[in-house]
């Protein structure tokens, strides 16, 4: 992660809607950084070999006043160091001192406040040989247009980790791909962030997150669904597809 302190002008949160964003800042090299996100566990602080960091995926940081209030909540339990609080990131990251507070107790605090650590949600699962491709990864800017399945209709399903609904989506889109392995294709983008280039090419005027475009099997663009609109995904699908929608 390592990100250089900057200004970003704004934000998501897990619902995909705008927010102002400050600062943000991380002092730990890129290898104690991945293996606190793909572990949850505590690792040695940078320039203190005696406390220990731990970063943690929570869910339901809905608002800087969320994360605020989960960074306060941690500051005051003894042998606590520093905070961060990302409610567009949905992570936190805690500095401590394992001889006056342990990571359980760390974990409990935030639960106690009602979120969620990690994500409990089981994968989403497309059916064997499904026409299903990632096209950009880490929010690399790509044409779309280009990556587009000839002859078959192509939903192109911009997320993001963090975007709640997004996975919710993604299941419907397993779902109708199920139905049409052979008439239905899927392409996603990882945004990652609003910052990014694919974000700022496709998503500038967008409103939120999730957001998709569908392609007609003429490669011709025959809707652009964001948030609420998602729901209109089957009926789309079907009309394009010239089935009624069930």
């Amino acid at each position: 992660m390592n990100i250089p302190m900057r200004q970003f002008p704004e934000s998501r949160d897990a619902g995909g809607a705008r927010r102002p964003l400050g600062r943000r800042r991380t002092t730990l090299s890129l290898l104690a950084a991945v293996a606190g996100i793909a572990l949850g566990a505590s690792a040695p602080a940078a320039g203190n070999k005696d406390r220990r960091r731990l970063e943690l995926p929570v869910a339901g940081m809905a608002c800087e006043g969320c994360a605020a209030g989960v960074a306060s909540k941690l500051r005051a339990l003894d042998g606590v160091a520093s905070v961060t609080a990302d409610h567009g990131e949905a992570r936190v990251v805690v500095v401590y001192d394992p001889g006056e507070v342990d990571a359980e107790r760390i974990r409990a605090t935030i639960t106690e406040l009602g979120y969620v650590i990690g994500d409990d949600d089981p994968p989403v699962v497309y059916p064997k040989g499904a026409d299903v491709e990632t096209i950009s990864k880490r929010g690399e800017d790509v044409r779309v247009n280009r990556h587009l399945a000839a002859g078959k209709i192509t939903v192109v399903d911009f997320y993001a980790d963090w975007c709640k609904p997004c996975k919710a989506l993604d299941r419907r889109l397993a779902a109708a791909v199920a139905k049409d392995p052979d008439g239905l294709a899927v392409r996603k983008v990882n945004i990652v962030s609003w910052e990014t280039k694919v974000a700022k090419r496709y998503l500038a005027k967008v409103p939120g997150l999730p957001y998709v475009r569908i392609y007609d099997r003429k490669g011709r663009l025959a809707a652009k669904l964001s948030q609420e609109d998602v729901d209109k995904l089957d009926a789309v699908l079907a009309k394009l597809a010239g089935r009624a929608a069930k």
